[in-house]
């Protein structure tokens, strides 16, 4: 595989992706040696982040109905809002570096690792700094 992607300028970007038969065999473990240090780059540079669920977080990092409620009506962040998003990018990168490490999985938890891939679905739209 070989990617190239210029910086963004005035008239946008000039992308080229050349993906090779061999890229494909194993796509799963291809697109995670490029996901996993993306996730670690995005968690580093980020400048902001989205509204993550209680669902998605132990009950210590969770936000109060009131808190939701003021996000909602005014954009008021609470102490643990960007805590939230560093767990969620965390677990997802978590997963990637298994599989980028060992293909085949066996060396992680698969519990774990599927939380991380479910939560890179649904945050999906959320990877922006």
């Amino acid at each position: 595989m070989k990617v190239k992607i210029s910086n963004f300028k005035k008239n946008g970007q000039k992308i080229k992706v050349k993906v090779h038969d061999y890229d494909v065999w194993n796509a799963d473990l291809t697109l995670a040696h490029i996901i996993a240090p993306t996730l670690l780059k995005l968690k580093k540079t980020k400048h902001g982040a989205p509204f993550v669920e209680n669902e998605d977080v132990p009950s210590i990092l969770r936000a109060s109905e009131e808190e939701i409620k003021q996000y909602n009506h005014v954009g008021k962040t609470d102490k643990n809002f960007f805590y939230r998003w560093d767990h969620v990018l965390n677990k997802m990168i978590y997963s990637f570096e298994m599989i980028s490490q060992d293909g085949d999985m066996m060396g992680g938890d698969e519990k774990r690792i599927q939380e991380g891939l479910d939560l890179f679905a649904k945050y999906y739209r959320a990877l922006w700094s």
